[in-house]
C-alpha cells in the first residue's frame, strides 16, 4: 500500500472516504452534524475561537491539569500494540467489533502512509480516548473517536482529543 492517499469527496449528499483504492467509510450528509473539519493553514488561536464558549473553557481548566497528557502518534512512531488498543478501545465503546479488520487496518496502513494520525489522551498515565484524524492538507477530518465513558464526566476526554 506504499503511496496510498487517502481521499475525500461528496457525491449526492454522501461524504465518502477512501484510502489505497477502497471506500472505507461513507456516510449521508445529515449524519455529519457533529463532525470536525480544521483548515490547518489557521494558527491555534483561530482554531480556538471556533470552539464554543463553553467548551473553550473547559478546555482551558483541563489544559490547566499536570495529569493530562495527549499523544500524537504518526508514521514515526505508531505501532500495532498503540493502534489495537484504540481498536479495543472502539469495540468497548460500540459494545462489539463495529468495523472490519480489513478496515482496521486500512486505517493503520493510512497513519504508516502520513494520511491521518492517532491522538491518544492519557489522563494519570492511563489512557482513556483515541482519535483518528485524516490529514488531506491543507484539512485535518476528525474522524473516529473511542474513550472511556465512565470517565467522562470526570474529563472532558472527546473535548481534548478535538483540541
Amino acid at each position: 500500500m506504499s503511496g496510498m492517499g487517502m481521499f475525500c469527496g461528496s457525491q449526492e449528499n454522501v461524504l465518502t472516504i477512501s484510502g489505497g483504492g477502497n471506500n472505507i467509510w461513507s456516510s449521508p450528509m445529515r449524519f455529519l452534524e457533529n463532525i470536525y473539519i480544521f483548515y490547518l493553514d489557521n494558527n491555534a488561536d483561530i482554531l480556538f475561537q471556533k470552539l464554543n464558549e463553553s467548551s473553550r473553557n473547559i478546555l482551558r481548566k483541563t489544559l490547566r491539569n499536570k495529569f493530562c497528557e495527549t499523544i500524537i502518534y504518526d508514521d514515526n512512531n505508531i505501532n500495532f500494540e498503540v493502534f489495537n488498543e484504540y481498536k479495543n478501545f472502539h469495540a468497548i465503546c460500540a459494545g462489539r467489533q463495529t468495523r472490519s479488520n480489513e478496515t482496521f487496518s486500512t486505517m493503520f496502513q493510512l497513519i504508516k502512509n502520513k494520511s491521518a494520525i492517532l491522538l491518544e489522551f492519557k489522563f494519570e498515565k492511563k489512557a482513556l480516548g483515541y482519535l483518528i484524524v485524516f490529514l488531506s492538507y491543507p484539512y485535518a477530518y476528525v474522524w473516529s473517536t473511542a474513550n472511556l465513558q465512565e470517565f467522562e464526566k470526570k474529563i472532558p476526554i472527546y473535548r481534548m482529543l478535538i483540541w
